[in-house]
């Protein structure tokens, strides 16, 4: 058995072709099967927007994801190489599991941003264990946090969990309007801003259960 291996298309300089690893033929970079054996080739390193076909943004629809990721499921699903041989059995699996790892990123719109932010470079200051630089935001989360511990009603607690979603739909609208613009500074900080809100919302909604409960 050949062991695929990328080769430099002649006046190019560049290596957008490999050698099919079973037959050893020409198999462009983006193909996942051989052209002339139809072997299944193994996936190269690629973020997770062009694994799924998508454009590299924030806003993404629904429909949109879900159409491409199912489509590549059925593509490249184990069952569909159960009889293969092992190597193919195994490369599906990579390519399924490199799916399922980023549909599960892009359908949730804070790991998205965070995505997104880490492929330009970006990390999000701050995390659940460190300290948040941002006084305002602090203070807020601080105090959002007080309101929910102390909340000892179910309507208080509603109105709680109702204002938390309103910031959460804020920041992602505003999310998908600065990574349009390209600024990258504010939209970390809308993302940071975004992570406290949503864990304010889960915290509310656990407070919620809570007071059903009791």
């Amino acid at each position: 058995m050949t062991t695929g291996h990328v080769n430099s298309e002649p006046g190019t300089g560049g290596t957008d072709r490999r050698s099919c690893w079973s037959c050893d033929g020409d198999v462009d970079l983006r193909a996942a099967f051989c052209h002339q054996c139809g072997v299944i080739q193994p996936p190269l390193p690629t973020d997770h927007f062009t694994g799924l076909g998508l454009p590299r943004r924030y806003d993404l629809g629904q429909e949109d994801l879900e159409c491409q990721y199912f489509g590549f499921q059925r593509s490249f699903h184990p069952d569909r190489f159960a009889a293969k041989s092992p190597r193919e059995q195994a490369i599906s699996m990579e390519y399924a599991s490199n799916i399922n790892d980023a549909y599960e990123t892009l359908k949730d719109p804070l790991l998205r941003a965070e995505y997104l932010l880490r492929l330009s470079g970006r990390e999000i200051a701050g995390s659940d264990s460190q300290t948040i630089e941002d006084a305002g935001l602090l203070m807020e989360v601080m105090e959002l946090g007080e309101a929910i511990s102390e909340a000892d009603t179910e309507e208080r607690i509603a109105a709680l969990i109702e204002r938390t979603a309103a910031e959460v739909g804020a920041s992602e609208i505003a999310l998908g309007v600065m990574f349009a613009d390209n600024d990258l500074d504010r939209a970390a900080n809308l993302a940071l801003r975004l992570r406290y809100m949503s864990k304010l919302g889960r915290d509310a909604r656990r407070r919620a259960a809570g007071l059903r409960g009791s």
